[in-house]
C-alpha cells in the first residue's frame, strides 16, 4: 500500500463504527473487550506499515488516528461502566431494590430508589398512564434496562417478560360508601406523565368571594370531581374570622346528594366587591374614604358600602389559603353592578365600566400578591364573571373586561384565570329563581368543570375530566341518550349518573333553596337540608 492509500484508511477510522450487541452485561464485557483488542492491533499495524512505507508523510496522519481509536476506546469503556451501572439498578438497584412505581401504583413485595433520573421516573409514569386508560389493567410490568412497558390484566402475569421486570399494581386510591359517587371509570377521565400533582395526590382547596361562594354549588361540585378522580382533599383549617366550610343557602341538584356533605373551606361575604376583601382593615381611610387608583371608596362593607363596619385584613385570609394548594377567588363579582346602589361606594359618583375595572385589577393584584407573600407555592385561580344582565347575555363589555383582568392577573407567578361560557337565557335555564342573578346547578357545573380543565391544560393535574370542549356548541346539546362520557361532561345540560354509568338530562334544579349551615363552622349539613318549599325569609338582594 503507498502513503496516500494508508491515509485515506487511518483518516476514515477516526470515525469507527458504534457496535452493539445484546444489552447483557456479558455480551457488553466481551464485545467491548473485542473491539478494544481488534482496536489496539489496528493501531500497531498501522504503526508498523506506516513507519516502514512512508515514516516522513504518515506520522502526522497515525498520531491522528491513534488519538481518534484510543478516545473511542475509553468511551466504549465509559459506556460500558453507565450501561453496568444502568443494568445493576435495573436488575438489582441498591440491596436489591427497583425504581419506584408511579403515586398511584404500589411496588409488588420490592423497595424502592427514590434517587431516580427523570427519563426513568417519566418513562415509568407512561406506563402507569397506558394502564389506567384501560379499566380491566389491574397492574403493569416495566424494565428499566429495556425500556418496554407490560400491562396485566392480573397481578401474577408474567408471560412474555424476563425476571428484571418490576411489578407496579394499581391502588385502591380512595375508599366510597355505597351511597357516594365512585370512582370515575377509565373512559371519563384523561391522564398526562408530566404534572405537578400527581394521580391520587393531596389538594387542598380555598376559596374566598362573594355570594357565589353561599348561594351556589360549583365550589362543592368541584371538590366532588376532584374526589373521584382519585384526589385526596385535607380541609384547609378556616382560622380567619367568619370561615365556612360548607355553602349557607342553595337550591338542590340532581347530585346534591353525593357533595353536599363535602367540607371545602371558604370566605363568602353576600354582596361584597373586590376591594372588601383586599386590604389590611381600614388602613389608609381618611374621612370614611380611601383612594384606590385615583377613586375615592367608601371604607364600609356590602352593597352599597352600605353594612358592616367590622375590619377585614387580606392578611389573614391570605393565611388560610396560604395552606392551600389551590386558592380560588371570586371577589370581583360585583364590582361591576355599582350602578344598582346608584354607586354609594363612590360618594355618587358614575363610573365606567372600565373605571371600575381599574379598580378590580387593583384589588385583584393586592389579593394575590398578599397569598403568594405568604406561600408562593400556592396557585391562585381568578374566576371568570358570569353575565348579570338582561336575559343573562354576554355583551361585549364583559368579555373585554374578563379578557383586560386576565392579561394582567397571568402576569403573577402561579395566576392562572378561568374564563368561560354561561349560556343566556334563550339558549337555556342556567340562572336561578331561588337567587336571581346567580347560575343554577348546570351553571355551577360549567365553572367547575372549567376549574378542571384549566388546571389540566396548565399541567397541575396529573389526572383530568375528559372533556370534549366547553364551547357553546358542545354545552348546549341536548342529546344525552347517544352522547359518550367526553361529550357528556362538556354538556350543560346532560350528566354520567355515577349509579348506573348512563348520560342523562341534568336538571336547572329546584325553584327554592334549603338551609345548608348556619353560622360560621359548621359539623356537617344542617337539618333543612331536604328543605323544598321557599322559607319566609328567602328573599334576598339581588347580588352576587
Amino acid at each position: 500500500a503507498n502513503g496516500r492509500g494508508w491515509k485515506g484508511r487511518m483518516v476514515a477510522m477516526k470515525e469507527p463504527p458504534a457496535l452493539y450487541c445484546d444489552r447483557r452485561p456479558s455480551c457488553m464485557v466481551i464485545g467491548r473487550a473485542f473491539i478494544c483488542t481488534l482496536l489496539v492491533v489496528a493501531v500497531g499495524l498501522l504503526s508498523a506499515c506506516a513507519f516502514t512505507q512512508d515514516p516522513a508523510g504518515t506520522a502526522v496522519a497515525f498520531a491522528k488516528a491513534s488519538t481518534g481509536a484510543l478516545k473511542h476506546v475509553f468511551g466504549l469503556l465509559a459506556f460500558d461502566a453507565a450501561q453496568l451501572a444502568r443494568h445493576t439498578l435495573a436488575h438489582h438497584g441498591v440491596n436489591g431494590a427497583f425504581v419506584p412505581c408511579p403515586v398511584a401504583y404500589g411496588a409488588y413485595l420490592t423497595p424502592t430508589l427514590t434517587d431516580v433520573n427523570y427519563t426513568v421516573k417519566h418513562a415509568m409514569a407512561k406506563c402507569g398512564v397506558q394502564c389506567d386508560m384501560i379499566s380491566t389493567c389491574e397492574a403493569f410490568r416495566y424494565s428499566v434496562n429495556d425500556g418496554r412497558c407490560v400491562l396485566l390484566h392480573n397481578y401474577n402475569d408474567t408471560s412474555g417478560v424476563s425476571h428484571d421486570y418490576q411489578l407496579c399494581r394499581k391502588k385502591r386510591l380512595r375508599k366510597f360508601g355505597r351511597t357516594e359517587a365512585p370512582l370515575f371509570l377509565a373512559d371519563e377521565y384523561v391522564e398526562q406523565a408530566e404534572a405537578e400533582i400527581p394521580i391520587g395526590g393531596n389538594i387542598s382547596v380555598y376559596a374566598v368571594g362573594s355570594s357565589s361562594l353561599l348561594w351556589m354549588t360549583w365550589l362543592d361540585q368541584l371538590h366532588l370531581v376532584l374526589r373521584r378522580l382519585g384526589y385526596t382533599l385535607p380541609v384547609v383549617p378556616p382560622l380567619a374570622q367568619g370561615g365556612q366550610l360548607y355553602p349557607t343557602d342553595v337550591i338542590a341538584c340532581e347530585d346534591t346528594k353525593y357533595f353536599e356533605h363535602l367540607k371545602t373551606t371558604r370566605y363568602g361575604r353576600i354582596g361584597w366587591s373586590s376591594w372588601d376583601f383586599s386590604h389590611e382593615g381600614w388602613e389608609g381611610c381618611q374621612k370614611g374614604y380611601r383612594v384606590i387608583e385615583g377613586h375615592e371608596i367608601k371604607c364600609q362593607h356590602g352593597a352599597g358600602c352600605a353594612f358592616s363596619h367590622e375590619p377585614v385584613f387580606v392578611s389573614d385570609i391570605a393565611a388560610d389559603a396560604a395552606r392551600s394548594n389551590i386558592t380560588l377567588i371570586a371577589t370581583w363579582f360585583n364590582d361591576d353592578q355599582q350602578w344598582s346602589s346608584h354607586y354609594k361606594c363612590f360618594n355618587g359618583q358614575k363610573h365606567t365600566q372600565h373605571q371600575l375595572g381599574t379598580v378590580t385589577i387593583n384589588s385583584l393584584l393586592r389579593t394575590v400578591r398578599s397569598i403568594h407573600a405568604k406561600n408562593p407555592n400556592t396557585w391562585v385561580v381568578i374566576m371568570g364573571k358570569y353575565p348579570q344582565t338582561f336575559h343573562h347575555i354576554t355583551y361585549k363589555y364583559l368579555r373585554l373586561l374578563n379578557s383586560r383582568i386576565r392579561a394582567v392577573l397571568e402576569t403573577e407567578p402561579r395566576t392562572l384565570f378561568v374564563d368561560y361560557y354561561m349560556p343566556n337565557q334563550d339558549e337555556g335555564d342556567f340562572f336561578q329563581e331561588a337567587h336571581s342573578g346567580h347560575p343554577n346547578c348546570r351553571g355551577s357545573r360549567i365553572m367547575a368543570h372549567a376549574v378542571l380543565k384549566r388546571l389540566y391544560e396548565e399541567r397541575i393535574l396529573s389526572r383530568g375530566l375528559r372533556m370534549a370542549s366547553l364551547d357553546k356548541s358542545k354545552l348546549l346539546n341536548s342529546s344525552c341518550d347517544s352522547m359518550n362520557a367526553g361529550e357528556c361532561h362538556s354538556s350543560g345540560l346532560c350528566w354520567v349518573d355515577p349509579m348506573d354509568r348512563k348520560c342523562k338530562n341534568y336538571g336547572p334544579g329546584s325553584k327554592h333553596f334549603h338551609t345548608v349551615c348556619k353560622g360560621t363552622i359548621c359539623e356537617g349539613p344542617g337539618p333543612h337540608v331536604l328543605t323544598v318549599g321557599k322559607p319566609k325569609n328567602a328573599s334576598r338582594p339581588l347580588r352576587n
